[in-house]
């Protein structure tokens, strides 16, 4: 059987994840073509924080889990708040909490690390590393 008999369709994973973020009403929640936590208020500079935008990081192959994507869910927050650094890892561990062990179909979202960033004297940026394989 052909790859894509086995393997979720990628913008049906990305909108799967981008509708369990959106269950969290306390944020902006989008896809978004990029990684590159600098492009972000080049290509949204109206985005407001807390948010959380749902990128395509990679897709590899093989025979067992057939497939295997790495979702990047680059999670903002508004350092000028009274309580933003603290807000920035709350959001991150919500978005854990509604990424990780989900199933679409026959695939598994999987949590695989997160990493603090610093994108601007106002915003701090946390990536999360989502694995999604088949099972």
């Amino acid at each position: 059987m052909p790859l894509t008999d086995y393997v979720e369709s990628l913008e049906n994973l990305l909108d799967f994840a981008v509708l369990r973020l959106k269950s969290y009403n306390d944020w902006n929640v989008s896809k978004f073509p990029s990684t590159d936590i600098k492009k972000i208020f080049e290509y949204m500079p109206d985005l407001r924080c807390p948010a959380a935008l749902v990128s395509f990081e990679s897709e590899a192959y093989a025979e067992n889990p057939r497939a295997e994507i790495r979702i990047v869910v680059t999670v903002l927050a508004d350092m000028l708040s009274d309580s933003g650094a603290k807000s920035g890892r709350t959001i991150l561990r919500k978005a854990i909490e509604l990424l990780d062990g989900q199933a679409y179909g026959d695939a598994v979202f999987r949590a695989l690390s997160a990493s603090f960033s610093d994108c601007g004297a106002s915003c701090a940026a946390y990536k999360l590393t989502i694995k999604v394989s088949d099972r």
